[in-house]
């Protein structure tokens, strides 16, 4: 067994992230994703939504595809100033929480974003397509673990 010192000291994760998060801006999607957690039932404004796509740079239709959202029900909602039901929210949320993952790790949003749309050979397609089941956002999840600990992904 080699000595201690040999050893490689693992890095400090919650010191990086909060350096991260406060050092990109990205502490706005920290805590919309950290407030989500203790209200899951509660419904989802329209905007963060909004944020959300024109953060990840997607067509409604595109993240309608992910979220299982269909537009014509998103400009319905809209139309009668309606916010999104638990059920609607549940994906998005989901969403939002694995962005917020990412850029953290990636240190950016729009690194992060560009991460999402890309192709990871370890989750077998893009981060995003992934993301839309719960089995996928926790491969997701394991994938910007080992980033943010420094083995490739």
């Amino acid at each position: 067994m080699p000595p201690t010192s040999a050893l490689p000291r693992p890095r400090r994760a919650t010191t990086r992230r909060a350096a991260a998060t406060s050092a990109t801006g990205a502490d706005r999607w920290a805590r919309a994703a950290d407030a989500d957690e203790h209200d899951a039932a509660a419904p989802l404004p329209l905007g963060r939504f909004d944020a959300l796509q024109q953060a990840l740079g997607l067509s409604l239709a595109d993240l309608g595809t992910v979220t299982g959202l269909v537009p014509r029900t998103l400009q319905r909602r809209r139309a009668r100033g309606l916010d999104l039901d638990a059920r609607e929210a549940a994906p998005v949320r989901r969403l939002e929480r694995l962005f917020a993952l990412a850029v953290v790790t990636f240190g950016s949003p729009a690194a992060a974003a560009d991460w999402f749309s890309a192709d990871v050979p370890a989750l077998g397609g893009t981060p995003l397509a992934r993301a839309a089941t719960d089995p996928g956002a926790r491969a997701v999840e394991h994938v910007l673990a080992a980033v943010e600990f420094g083995f490739a992904a």
